[in-house]
């Protein structure tokens, strides 16, 4: 049986501190051994849109031992996920297990690092922003920045707010149960200084339940393309020159189009 790690946890314990976090991590080795076994912390407020992350500590596997613990030193007030994954040694790291990527053997765990002023429980760690992708017009639409997320806990609803150039704009929506979403702002326009945070919600009978919102993220509206074979490309259509003129309504320019 390939190598397995199951029944992860990824607890804080005390104390509970402003600045840092104390994050008890235990799992179990399943199946063929490993070599090593790398523990990965993922700060989701810091920067980082995607991936493993930071490497934290490789425990190595002992024979006749399937029970594991580590302690992690982490930033407080904050999402992370926590991946653990079983690794072959040769005279280095192999990069697969079973002809497999050997990330595919990873298993993630969730949380929210509490500091002493979070609220008791922090049963409802707000969603954190992993992702902002500003995109020009094409032809199905005009410029929009689309943000991704990701939570500590599932929610029933996500609600995003935004605002351009400092103005507020009407609150964004996403019906979607779940530990992530996305949702895209538009139209945006070149130059301009966008900013947005998003806030989870769990169903009560009629009502909602919210976090707090999460942490602000700021983004920049790009500009349209002007060039006829980027923006058509971009669109995802064949840039011939009898595609151009079926595309365009009677009357219509090509700058109309192309939104410039």
């Amino acid at each position: 049986m390939a190598t397995q790690i199951v029944g992860l946890t990824a607890t804080q314990v005390a104390p509970i501190k402003a600045d840092a976090a104390t994050v008890h991590v235990a799992f179990q080795v399943a199946g063929d051994a490993p070599d090593t076994i790398q523990i990965y912390a993922h700060d989701l407020a810091g920067g980082d849109v995607g991936g493993l992350a930071d490497l934290r500590q490789t425990v190595a596997f002992v024979a006749g031992t399937a029970n594991y613990e580590v302690n992690l030193a982490l930033r407080a007030g904050t999402a992370f996920t926590v991946s653990v994954c079983p690794r072959m040694n040769t005279d280095k790291v192999d990069g697969t297990i079973d002809g497999q990527p050997w990330s595919n053997y990873c298993v993630v765990a969730s949380l929210f690092t509490r500091t002493p002023t979070s609220p008791a429980g922090q049963a409802w760690p707000p969603p954190v922003i992993t992702g902002v992708d500003p995109e020009p017009a094409t032809l199905a639409g005009d410029a929009t920045i689309t943000v991704s997320w990701q939570s500590a806990v599932p929610y029933d609803k996500f609600l995003i707010w935004w605002t351009e150039s400092g103005i507020a704009n009407a609150q964004g929506e996403v019906e979607s149960q779940g530990t992530s979403g996305s949702w895209s702002a538009g139209p945006t326009r070149p130059g301009l200084r966008y900013t947005f945070a998003v806030m989870g919600g769990v169903s009560a009978f009629w009502d909602y339940k919210y976090s707090t919102w999460g942490p602000t993220v700021p983004a920049v509206g790009v500009a349209n393309l002007h060039r006829l074979r980027e923006f058509l490309v971009h669109s995802g259509r064949p840039a011939g020159a009898q595609s151009v003129r079926s595309l365009l309504p009677r009357g219509g320019s090509l700058r109309a189009l192309m939104r410039i």
